[in-house]
C-alpha cells in the first residue's frame, strides 16, 4: 500500500469518526433524557408504601444503573467536543484516570485482563486541559488492551506518582510489546502493510502531551510495553 493510499484511508477514517462523533453527541443527549425518566420513575417506586421488598430492591437497582449509564454517557459525550485549546487550565489527573477506567472497565473485564491501579488517595492537580488529557490516558489503555487481547494472563497496570514539578502516570502491560523501531518512530504500522485502524494512537497521545507542556515516553520489549506520561503539576 502506497503512502498516498494510506493517507487517503486515514482521512476517510478520520472523517467517518468525526461524523459518528456528531451523531453520537446528539444520541447521547437524547439517551440521557430517557435515562433521567427511568431513574426518576424508579425512585418514585421506592417511596411507594406497601410494595414488596423485592420490588423496592429492583427499583433501587434500576435507578442506580440508570444513573451510572448516564454518567458514562456524559463522559463519552465530552470526548466528542473539540473546544479551542486554552492555557492555564488545571485538572485532577487521578480523577481522569478513574474516568478512563470507568469507560474501559467493561471491555477489560470481558477480556479477563487483570487490572492493577495505584493512584493514591489524594487529588493530583496538573496544568492541562481535561478532554485531551483523558484522551491520552484512554489511548494508552487501549494500546495496552490491544496488546493483551489474546493473552489469558493479561495484566494492565496504572501507577500515578508526583513530585514538586510533575506528575507521572505509568501505563504498563505484559503483552507482546511493540517492536523497538515502531516505538522509536511512534508508529503503529502493521507488519503486513495494512492500515492499522487510524494508526495514530501513540502519535496523537505524544502530540497532545507535549501541547499540554508534558511528555510521553514509550518503551517496548518482549516482556511488554511501558508508557510514561509526565505533566507539570499546578
Amino acid at each position: 500500500m502506497s503512502q498516498e493510499d494510506l493517507s487517503a484511508e486515514w482521512i476517510e477514517a478520520a472523517n467517518c469518526l468525526a461524523t459518528v462523533a456528531h451523531q453520537l453527541s446528539s444520541a447521547i443527549h437524547e439517551a440521557n433524557n430517557l435515562l433521567q425518566v427511568i431513574a426518576g420513575s424508579a425512585e418514585m417506586i421506592q417511596f411507594k408504601a406497601g410494595l414488596p421488598d423485592d420490588v423496592l430492591k429492583r427499583a433501587e437497582v434500576i435507578a442506580e444503573h440508570a444513573h451510572r449509564v448516564s454518567s458514562l454517557l456524559g463522559t463519552a459525550r465530552e470526548l466528542t467536543k473539540f473546544p479551542p485549546h486554552t492555557t492555564g487550565e488545571t485538572l485532577d489527573l487521578r480523577a481522569a484516570v478513574y474516568q478512563a477506567i470507568e469507560l474501559r472497565k467493561h471491555a477489560i473485564g470481558r477480556e479477563q485482563i487483570a487490572l492493577c491501579v495505584e493512584v493514591g488517595d489524594e487529588p493530583v492537580v496538573v496544568c492541562a486541559n481535561a478532554r485531551p488529557t483523558l484522551q491520552v490516558v484512554l489511548n494508552l489503555m487501549l494500546n495496552a488492551e490491544q496488546a493483551l487481547c489474546e493473552r489469558r494472563d493479561g495484566r494492565l497496570e496504572l501507577r500515578l506518582t508526583r513530585d514538586a514539578q510533575s506528575a507521572t502516570l505509568t501505563v504498563s502491560d505484559n503483552g507482546s510489546g511493540y517492536p523497538v523501531e515502531a516505538v522509536q518512530a511512534f508508529t503503529l504500522q502493521r507488519e503486513d502493510g495494512a492500515a492499522p485502524r487510524l494508526g495514530l494512537g501513540l502519535l496523537a497521545a505524544r502530540w497532545m502531551a507535549e501541547r499540554e507542556g508534558g511528555r510521553l515516553d514509550v518503551s517496548g520489549s518482549p516482556a511488554g510495553t511501558v508508557a510514561t506520561l509526565r505533566l507539570p503539576t499546578a
